[in-house]
């Protein structure tokens, strides 16, 4: 991900915050404006600054949330495309498979604590 800024002073545009997703079948770019960008002077104030940070920050947040909702619309067509071809199956292993990606996004970012059955 890349802020860029016009450097003309002259441009009320606001910074954009650009993505850009690629893969061997597709490439998406994202793009934010970053609301409450700093004014073109060369010192900006410490109010101008947090504005732009906080600006900053809601763009990343609804960038990111924009890239989950395609990746996982992405994730989706090719479940459903790997189905249709065959990939993947319905074998055991398959169905295990599955169940343990289902799991793995369930437990994201939590520790996993294991029963020693004791």
């Amino acid at each position: 991900m890349t802020s860029s800024s016009s450097s003309s002073p002259s441009t009320s545009n606001p910074p954009q915050l650009t993505a850009i997703y690629r893969s061997s079948k597709d490439t998406k770019e994202f793009q934010r404006s970053i609301e409450g960008a700093a004014t073109a002077s060369s010192e900006p104030t410490t109010k101008e600054k947090t504005a732009y940070l906080s600006g900053l920050r809601s763009s990343v947040t609804a960038m990111q949330d924009e890239i989950n909702v395609y990746l996982t619309q992405k994730m989706e067509e090719d479940k459903a495309s790997g189905e249709k071809s065959g990939v993947g199956g319905t074998s055991q292993s398959g169905r295990n498979a599955v169940t343990d990606e289902i799991k793995e996004e369930d437990l994201y970012g939590e520790e996993l604590v294991e029963d020693d059955g004791a």
